[in-house]
């Protein structure tokens, strides 16, 4: 009997472990399969394969994906983190649970009676049902939006705009928006609703359109080109760059220097903007060294400083001169001194405006070095570029110290207290408090206070409210006391 009740229990304890095993394995093979669909995830938003181990009709795709397919988003496209597809049973059951409020939404948005605000706050809930939908709409709900964008007060279409816009990656509403532009030639405030909405839907297919547009003399030709800008792959924004030997209207060729600026990184594009600089016509030239403004290599840098050498027109001057602040590399910072030391007039004023740009620490300090040596407003502007270094150097400091709150002009010592309002940063607290005694001028003692403030250390506050004797009114100097005080308490 013992022996058969022993052989029980051991039966007992073996099942159990190898239950308990299957579980551990299996909570293992979950866990594997959770890692898989979230890099499959990640695969599909970076625009690679679908993972192989997510299921038949769920899988992520991705604009880039929906091209390699031949231009037809697949049948079942869904909106990453959803997990349902478009045409799945659950995505059908969303969008009938939808499909009502956002019917009253798009009514409801046209009602003459609502303020400003009520409209984007619909405008939003809108937004945010599509998203829910997958980025993607019925038929219907597409006609009923793009009847309200066309049919919509001024005012209005930007919100409309905006809820189409966010129907992201949505070709099919994107090509409905393109036909809807060629059959409102006329009507402005609708058109610009619709480039608007097509700048913010991601669909890259819709540049060939847009770009054919071009040259066709419409009065929105900038609004097409910054269109372009927000849509167009690496690829396509070089057109705009051959455009640029075309007769443009000045705002158009504006719009294409702005987008080459912002997307201009594309490897190869500058360069080829550098190259095209020689033989180009004046205004061309000029586009293309404004373009060349946005380049992080240092051989344009170098390239800019030596056109300088020999550039006769004012205006390629005035753009290369700002470029090297841009740049804000040291020879770039050592050429701006030249220039500002011993370049014409119209020149030094330039450069000191294009220091005001430079934020490199190595390039500030070689200013810094240089201070003694420039004009007014050049020493001005080394106090401002020291003012936008995080961690100035203890050499800066001492210049903004003992020379730049010393300086015979008003511009340069006040500049200099802004320089010394660095947060967390004592090393600046007793120059500004024996600046402030010494002065007589409320712009002084005035801009002294806030760096303190913006100091926003213990030491600082307390410092500050030694010196607000100075302040003549009553209740600035009780306004300021509590402010100095609120650090001084919250510091404990």
């Amino acid at each position: 009997m013992s022996r058969n009740l022993l052989l029980v229990v051991m039966t007992l304890f073996g099942a159990i472990a190898v239950g308990g095993l299957l579980l551990l394995t299996g909570g293992e093979d979950d866990a594997r399969a959770a890692r898989a669909g979230r890099d499959a995830d990640a695969e599909g938003v970076r625009g690679q394969e679908p993972g192989k181990d997510l299921p038949r009709g769920v899988q992520h795709v991705t604009p880039e994906q929906a091209r390699r397919a031949g231009g037809r988003p697949p049948p079942m496209v869904v909106e990453p983190g959803l997990r349902q597809p478009f045409d799945s049973p659950e995505m059908i059951e969303t969008r009938e649970r939808y499909a009502g409020r956002i019917e009253e939404l798009v009514e409801g948005m046209t009602d003459p009676k609502l303020r400003p605000d009520e409209r984007m706050a619909m405008s939003r809930e809108l937004q945010e049902l599509l998203r829910k939908m997958g980025h993607r709409v019925t038929p219907a709900v597409r006609e009923r939006l793009l009847q309200m964008l066309g049919s919509a007060q001024p005012a209005w279409k930007n919100a409309v705009a905006e809820a189409i816009g966010s129907l992201d990656g949505d070709t099919e509403t994107a090509q409905a928006l393109l036909e809807m532009l060629r059959n409102t030639p006329d009507d402005v405030h609708t058109r610009r609703g619709i480039y608007s909405a097509l700048g913010m839907m991601n669909v890259p297919e819709v540049t060939p359109a847009l770009l054919a547009m071009l040259g066709e003399g419409l009065q929105d030709e900038p609004l097409i080109i910054r269109t372009i800008g927000q849509v167009a792959r690496p690829d396509e924004l070089e057109q705009l760059f051959q455009r640029l030997d075309k007769p443009l209207i000045p705002a158009s060729r504006t719009e294409i220097e702005r987008v080459l600026q912002e997307r201009g990184r594309i490897p190869g594009l500058m360069d080829k903007v550098a190259k095209g600089i020689d033989g180009a016509d004046l205004q061309t030239r000029r586009s293309l060294l404004r373009i060349l403004q946005a380049s992080n290599e240092p051989k344009h840098a170098e390239m800019v400083r030596e056109l300088l050498k020999t550039e006769s027109d004012s205006e390629s001057r005035a753009i290369a001169i700002q470029a090297l602040g841009k740049y804000g590399d040291v020879d770039s910072g050592r050429m701006l001194l030249d220039i500002v030391q011993s370049g014409s007039p119209e020149d030094q004023q330039r450069a000191i405006n294009a220091i005001h740009s430079i934020k490199e620490r190595d390039t500030v300090a070689l200013l810094t070095e240089n201070f003694g040596g420039l004009g007014t407003e050049g020493r001005v502007a080394v106090m401002g570029a020291i003012s936008r270094i995080p961690a100035p150097t203890e050499e800066m400091t001492k210049v903004a110290q003992e020379r730049g709150l010393q300086d015979p002009e008003l511009r340069v010592r006040t500049s200099a207290a802004r320089s010394l309002g660095q947060r967390g940063r004592d090393d600046g607290v007793e120059a500004l408090v024996s600046y402030i005694e010494r002065s007589s001028n409320r712009a002084e003692w005035s801009t002294a206070f806030v760096s303190l403030e913006r100091i926003h250390t213990a030491k600082a506050a307390a410092a500050a409210i030694r010196v607000l004797r100075v302040v003549p009114n009553d209740r600035e100097r009780a306004r300021l006391e509590e402010r100095f005080q609120k650090i001084i308490d919250e510091s404990r």
